[in-house]
């Protein structure tokens, strides 16, 4: 987040903004090769046993493999939280945008519910399928709702408040509107070289 940050400070005045965030839009990539890296290491080195053992209470409140299914969404969920917690609070810095704290949760748990979830989902399906546990079908479906919902909450970002009177907004849309009416009636003429 960091190297972002200070590869659009190195960019012109004018294009600092943009560049932001054309750099933000890696971090989608970045989430998915950090819960790929989480699910490799799961199945590489047997954390489910690992994990269980450290917290007994959990698997005998809910049972060894549920247990084992909530351990391995809750640290990665929480990690990559975090981070986007993180990352928006850089945004509203660097773009000046006024975000309340409500805000910012709504949109690193609607971002969680959009990408994350939904994949440690599927990787949980898969390996109930692997183990061939029918079960596996409905977590696959069950991604596919979520990360649906997800979707549909992701639209609800928070809105940019702008420090400008409702008057001057009719101002600007009208002048923009003209403007697009006189281009929309524009013609090009060729320059008669004598």
């Amino acid at each position: 987040m960091l190297c972002f940050r200070l590869l659009a400070l190195l960019r012109s005045e004018n294009n600092q903004k943009s560049s932001w965030v054309k750099y933000r839009q890696a971090t989608r990539f970045l989430m998915a090769a950090s819960l790929a890296a989480w699910w490799a290491a799961w199945d590489l080195y047997s954390l489910a046993g690992f994990l269980t053992a450290r917290f007994p209470r959990l698997s005998t409140a809910l049972g060894t493999e549920s247990a084992q299914d909530l351990l391995f969404c809750v640290p990665p969920l929480a990690a990559v939280g975090a981070a986007l917690a993180l990352a928006y609070s850089a945004d509203a810095n660097f773009l000046r945008l006024k975000w309340t704290v409500i805000d910012f949760i709504k949109l690193v748990f609607w971002r969680l519910m959009n990408f994350s979830l939904p994949l440690l989902m599927v990787a949980l399906g898969f390996a109930d399928l692997w183990k061939g546990k029918l079960s596996g079908s409905l977590w696959i479906c069950l991604a596919g709702i979520v990360a649906l919902v997800g979707t549909v909450g992701l639209a609800h970002n928070p809105k940019v408040e702008w420090n400008m009177s409702e008057q001057d907004a009719l101002d600007i849309l009208t002048t923009a509107s003209l403007v697009h009416r006189k281009l929309d009636q524009a013609y090009r003429y060729r320059k008669i070289s004598a």
